[in-house]
């Protein structure tokens, strides 16, 4: 019996640790979406210079 429980609570600790992963990988994705937003604002400078040249 107790060894069962044991074995019930390394499995439990693994579905932790997955967890823990699943939540690393959203911040990554939240890095690539701050690299994104700051290609755009890179954009939008780049836009502003064109314009200052028309004028």
């Amino acid at each position: 019996g107790t060894a069962g429980t044991v074995a019930t609570t390394e499995e439990t600790r693994g579905s932790t640790i997955e967890t823990v992963r699943t939540k690393e990988m959203i911040f990554e994705t939240t890095a690539v979406t701050a690299a994104t937003t700051e290609g755009t604002q890179g954009t939008t400078a780049e836009t502003e210079l064109t314009t200052g040249s028309t004028l």
